[in-house]
Formats: structure tokens, sequence, C-alpha cells
């Protein structure tokens, strides 16, 4: 909206660097912000060295040029820029006379900044966050790890290749992750607000190493087990030696019966035989 202001007076290019400077400035997960016109020049950006540079042959900017639509913030997959960082873009097309394609207005995200949030779901260890572009390029990961930043995940089969085919905007998947065997559960969360109009979604990828997920699990289970084992011995050995002394009472109470009702018997006897002699 401030660019046909700004082309308007004669000082345009000095009042769209400071204000790109104020925002880029104001919002830490930018790393730059810059104006590019319709062939491709930036015509204004906070950083001074990059006003002049041709950006007409990178993606972020044939995407726009491509399929031009001043609604839509186009979602640049990660890349390496001339500087040496790995960004992704989020640009806004720019109009020019009668509505046509005039350029566009692009803002780098700095991947330091959201490691921040990232780490901050990190409740425990073998757990990885990751930031995904929906193209299925990874952005960023924490813990760091070079092997994943720049890495295609779009493989059949993959998490991320079976969380976009559901069509979900969540997903909790379960499985392998490596030649090895270990298995992790990740949750994955497609965002891409339909009041921003995303060309392009991310991905937010989750995950834990099964092993560690259920480790309280397991412990929990063997402590029960080993107390109910223990109580269950202490039952038996209980039961044993009642048992044992109940045999020993029968046995005793069988041989006092015994002997009472011998003596009942020779004491009926010795009745008889006094009956009879007298």
């Amino acid at each position: 909206r401030e660019i046909p202001i700004w082309r308007k007076q004669k000082d345009s290019t000095i009042l769209a660097i400071q204000y790109l400077k104020t925002l880029s400035d104001a919002m830490p997960g930018v790393i730059t912000m810059f104006i590019v016109d319709a062939k491709g020049i930036v015509i204004a950006s906070d950083k001074p060295e990059l006003v002049g540079t041709n950006v007409a042959q990178r993606e972020y900017f044939q995407t726009v040029m491509r399929s031009p639509n001043p609604s839509t913030l186009y979602v640049s997959p990660p890349f390496m820029t001339s500087r040496g960082n790995f960004t992704m873009n989020l640009s806004r097309m720019a109009s020019g006379p009668g509505s046509a394609f005039g350029g566009m207005v692009v803002a780098a995200l700095d991947p330091e900044e959201f490691k921040a949030f990232l780490e901050s779901v990190l409740y425990g260890r073998n757990m990885r966050a990751s930031l995904i572009h929906g193209d299925g390029t990874a952005f960023l990961t924490v813990p760091d790890s070079k092997d994943l930043v720049g890495l295609d995940l779009r493989k059949p089969g993959s998490f991320f290749a079976q969380h976009i085919k559901s069509g979900q905007k969540a997903s909790v998947l379960k499985g392998a992750i490596n030649a090895a065997g270990g298995e992790s559960m990740i949750a994955l969360l497609t965002i891409q607000p339909k009041a921003i109009n995303m060309d392009k979604p991310l991905v937010i990828a989750v995950g834990r190493d099964l092993r560690a997920i259920y480790a309280t699990w397991y412990r929990n289970v063997f402590k029960n087990g080993a107390v109910l084992g223990i109580f269950t011995l202490f039952a038996i050995l209980g039961m044993f030696f009642y048992q044992k002394r109940r045999r020993i009472f029968d046995n005793v109470s069988a041989n006092q019966e015994a002997e009472r009702r011998r003596a009942v018997e020779a004491l009926r006897v010795s009745e008889e035989r006094f009956r009879s002699l007298t």
C-alpha cells in the first residue's frame, strides 16, 4: 500500500529504506526486508548493500511473476542466499499500473529466531522438532542437525508424505525412522491460515523416540510388577506355612480323637466285662 505513495515522491528510496528498516527491526524473526521492481531489481532494502541486486532468476521472484495475486502471501521453499544465510522468504506482490505485476515486497525469515519456539515444546530427551516448507524442504530443526536442514522430506512413505497425503490438518504417526530400526512417534501440524491466503503451507513436526516415550511406563510396570511379585511370594510362603501348621494341627487332632475313641472303647469293654461278672 505504501509503494504507490513513495513512487510519487522524490525521496521515495530513502522513505522506503527507513520504513523497511523500522519493520525489520520490530520483527526479530526477519533477517531483512526488500522491495523488488517488475524487472527483478532490488530498489529498496533495510540492508543497503542489497540495493541494485538482480533477483529475477530466483525461484521466489519467478513464482510471483508467473501467478501474480496481490492477496496471496507467497511462501518460498528454503534456500541459501548469496550472503550465506539459509532462509525462507515471505512475499507479496506489488501492483503496478492497471493492477499489473509491479514487483514484490519480500521478508526473509531468520531460522535462529524460530528455534526458540521449537525448543519450547521439547519437554524431554530424545525429542526433535522441525519446521518444514509445504513442498517438503526442512527449514530448521532442533536440536540442530545439518543432515536434516534443507533435506527434501517428500520421499514416498515418509512421515511428511503420509501427513500431506492424508489431507488432515494434524496427524500422529508411528514407525521406523532409520535403517537401524529405531522407531519414533511424530505429531505433524499443517499451518495455513485462510485469513492470510498462503500459497504454500508450513508444517510443524515434533517427534520422540518410542523407547523414551515408554521408558517411564516400562519402569513403572517393572517396579509395580516387582512389588506385586514380592507380595505374591510372601502370600505363597504365608499360605505354605499356614497349610503346614494346619496339617500338623489336623494330625494332632486326629491322633487325639483316635486316642479318645480307643479310651472310650476300652472303657465300654471294661464295663461290659464287669456286668457279666456281676
